[in-house]
């Protein structure tokens, strides 16, 4: 439907053909760039992130200001519940490049600063039952960590949530008939093998009985949870989800989701038991269309590249077996080198009770976090704006708020600043037609050198770890 009907640009799909096509046909110019944009990024990334953290942590160093400064403490004397900071990774400025364009960057920065920034500083200001948890818990001296963990946690989730239930649901009024025509399409396929598409009746087959499956488990785990409950958001919820992620995907080219669907289901059902907080719904984000999201995405990487998309599914039905044998030989292996958890591997000492703590602490509380009023409110503003963008010509691009109500200002910032160094700099220097041509490479050698400080700096430290370690108990 967004591949072929709607025809959306997905920004980021050519980053990924552009790599695929730079080792596979080994283009002189391609090559060159691709090789100096790896390279300056294994530079920048090892300063920003690959030294002061993992590298570095082994050898005695600690997290510096290369990567990055937090303004939020101090500006709390001016604006107290504002985040604020500058980031230096590599990321955020260099994935300006592919931003659309203005009307994308100003949406984006207005709905990050619309929350994070002037929304943070407001609830702290207004007296309403709704806010005073923020308003307790907050201090002065909160980090932008911490006080996003908050804000997020007690106002902008449930906001979120009703903002991401009222996009998605104008999205579907108004796009019923491309809908309806992709589905007409897929099931009117005479050749899969040129199509390239799996014919409707197998996806179906895997989507049903898929649903079955789960929804029997869940029953089974929990039956006094409300079947009904249970059916429709397993079925609707994840449907509109994967609808929403793969426009985001789709239009900015990232993919926008509804948070906590798991809390959502049990706060409208108003079932009391604990039993189904240990039930595996949508464990780790998997059921909720996220998935079916990327592959949309990976469709279009395979036409950018003049792949047959089946080809990839052919392999992916091949490789998920041996994924699963081995992961679990990993898992023994490394096991085997050490007690988990241990010191060696300090997530497991020091994450893992962490995150039972704030689940147990959700689990206590959730309805006293999540608030129907706030997710009335998002409901209503963005399925107005959304209604209004597809009337009016409104400078603002849905999506591209979806997208920037989840990112930090300073994120916003750096995106915001790398558009314009590719605009106003590389643009006018190289040319649009070169620009446009080729910027996708130098995103691609900068994704490429990132990965290989990060793959460098998670083995030096496994090392370092393995080195010490005896057979003692930790």
């Amino acid at each position: 439907m967004f591949v072929e009907v709607e025809n959306l640009p997905f920004p980021t799909a050519p980053v990924a053909a552009e790599g695929i096509l730079t080792i596979s046909e080994r283009d002189p110019l391609r090559v060159k760039i691709f090789a100096l944009s790896a390279v300056i990024s294994i530079v920048w990334s090892a300063l920003t992130f690959g030294v002061p953290t993992p590298i570095g942590g082994s050898i005695g160093i600690r997290q510096g200001l290369l990567s990055f400064i937090d303004i939020t403490p101090w500006l709390s004397k001016f604006m107290p519940g504002a985040i604020m900071g500058v980031t230096f990774e590599p990321f955020p400025y260099t994935f300006g490049f592919i931003l659309p364009g203005l009307k994308y960057v100003l949406s984006m920065l207005v709905a990050s600063y619309a929350i994070w920034f002037f929304g943070n500083w407001l609830v702290l200001r207004i007296k309403a039952p709704m806010f005073s948890d923020i308003q307790k818990i907050y201090t002065p001296t909160m980090t932008t960590g911490l006080l996003q963990y908050w804000s997020y946690n007690f106002v902008w989730a449930s906001f979120l949530m009703g903002a991401a239930l009222g996009v998605t649901i104008i999205l579907v009024i108004r796009g019923w008939k491309f809908l309806a025509k992709a589905i007409v399409s897929l099931s009117k396929l005479k050749s899969i093998g040129q199509s390239g598409y799996l014919p409707l009746s197998f996806i179906m087959m895997l989507w049903i009985g898929g649903v079955i499956g789960y929804a029997t488990l869940i029953m089974l785990l929990v039956p006094d949870f409300p079947k009904i409950i249970l059916i429709l958001f397993l079925v609707l919820l994840p449907f509109l989800n994967a609808l929403l992620n793969a426009r985001g995907l789709g239009e900015v080219g990232f993919g926008v989701s509804i948070p906590y669907p798991k809390q959502l289901m049990i706060l409208v059902s108003g079932y009391n038991g604990t039993d189904i907080w240990y039930a595996p719904i949508y464990p780790f984000g998997y059921g909720m269309g996220n998935v079916a999201a990327q592959y949309t995405y990976t469709i279009k990487v395979a036409k950018l590249t003049e792949t047959n998309p089946l080809d990839y599914f052919k392999a992916l039905f091949f490789i998920i077996p041996i994924t699963w044998i081995m992961s679990f030989i990993v898992t023994s292996l490394f096991w085997q080198m050490a007690p988990i958890p241990s010191q060696v591997y300090p997530a497991t000492t020091t994450i893992w009770p962490e995150s039972m703590t704030r689940f147990v602490f959700f689990m206590k509380n959730f309805r006293h976090i999540y608030k129907f009023e706030l997710i009335g409110i998002g409901f209503v503003i963005m399925s107005i704006l959304t209604l209004l963008s597809s009337i009016l010509p409104i400078p603002l691009q849905v999506m591209a708020m979806m997208w920037g109500f989840n990112l930090m200002p300073y994120h916003a910032n750096a995106l915001a600043i790398g558009w314009l160094i590719g605009k106003i700099l590389f643009e006018k220097k190289f040319g649009k037609e070169k620009w446009n041509t080729y910027k996708n490479v130098v995103l691609a050698g900068v994704t490429c050198g990132y990965g290989v400080v990060a793959a460098v700096a998670a083995t030096i430290l496994l090392i370092s770890r393995a080195l010490w370690h005896t057979v003692a108990s930790y």
